[in-house]
């Protein structure tokens, strides 16, 4: 994507194994399969076991990161593959990981 197309990009090549909806991170899985690949730069188009997002299109810029998010937060934070949660998960624990620029709004209209 170009700037033009999104001003603020969801590529995360300082956390490419995080899910920038919800923030779990995938490093048990090979890189291959991190949501946005060894690089942060190429979605897999694979679900989050925890949010549900498709990565590459409900996290595509930072705004559609939001906005799943909180859909995802108002629906009391469910997982999307129930037997993948660990014991003891901690929503705002997993929340706290993620990156500042994740959780800011955008300047500008919101979508």
């Amino acid at each position: 994507m170009t700037s033009e197309n999104a001003p603020d990009p969801a590529t995360r090549p300082d956390c490419p194994s995080l899910c920038l909806v919800c923030g779990l991170d995938h490093r048990p899985l090979p890189a291959e399969d991190w949501p946005w690949g060894p690089d942060g730069t190429l979605a897999s188009f694979e679900m989050c076991d925890c949010c549900g997002s498709e990565f590459g299109y409900q996290d595509a810029t930072l705004a559609a990161c939001r906005r799943s998010r909180r859909i995802w937060t108002e629906a009391g934070h469910p997982w999307s593959v129930p037997s993948a949660r660990p014991p003891g998960w901690n929503p705002s624990a997993q929340l706290a990981a993620l990156p500042l620029r994740a959780c800011q709004p955008s300047p500008g209209p919101q979508p």
